[in-house]
């Protein structure tokens, strides 16, 4: 144990520890970064089938979600990256861009939506008919590939953790420095 007003000293294990801990958190970002993009990506297809079947203006809206998605985008890099983790920001940079188009979608898929109902629109009520089927074939693979990196994700989070669970360093309490925890939860 250290004096007070001295550094600690950790043990030449835990010197390792931390190195290989620093490394596989730094590796590890880019694919938390990739996940966020892939789910925004997912998120933004689906939008976009939807905005296909029932806008009036289908090109001007998908326009916005391209605007919209390419916003998530930079945001995504700069809120994650190899040596830097902002959750607050992540999320505040994706309420953003989506509180500013989804309601222009919104407002554009229920027009086009009465719009075809009320003029007898025949072709645009049978793609309407068909949309949840054409999303879940444009979205379902990516869903699934998706569902592998996040489980490559918590793989390498519990990695993670089990490097800093075997950190002989104590605190002055004689805990152990928990820097993660992870938690499995059942589906």
């Amino acid at each position: 144990m250290s004096a007070p007003g001295e550094g600690v000293k950790p043990t030449p294990a835990d010197i390792r520890r931390i190195a290989e801990y620093e490394k596989q958190a730094r590796a590890t970002m880019p694919l938390a970064q990739q996940i966020g993009r892939d789910a925004a990506d997912i998120a933004f297809t689906a939008l976009g089938e939807v905005a296909a079947g029932l806008s009036s203006n289908p090109k001007d809206t998908r326009a916005d979600l391209d605007k919209a998605r390419a916003k998530i985008d930079r945001n995504l890099q700069h809120s994650i990256s190899a040596n830097r983790f902002s959750g607050n920001e992540l999320g505040s940079s994706i309420a953003g861009a989506t509180t500013e188009v989804i309601p222009l979608v919104i407002g554009d898929i229920v027009g086009g939506a009465v719009s075809a109902a009320l003029s007898g629109d025949q072709a645009r009520l049978e793609r309407m008919d068909n949309l949840d089927k054409e999303i879940e074939r444009r979205v379902e693979p990516r869903a699934k590939q998706l569902e592998k990196s996040a489980e490559a994700l918590c793989r390498k989070m519990e990695a993670l953790d089990a490097i800093d669970d075997a950190l002989e360093f104590r605190m002055p309490d004689g805990s152990r420095l928990d820097l993660l925890e992870t938690k499995v939860t059942i589906r």
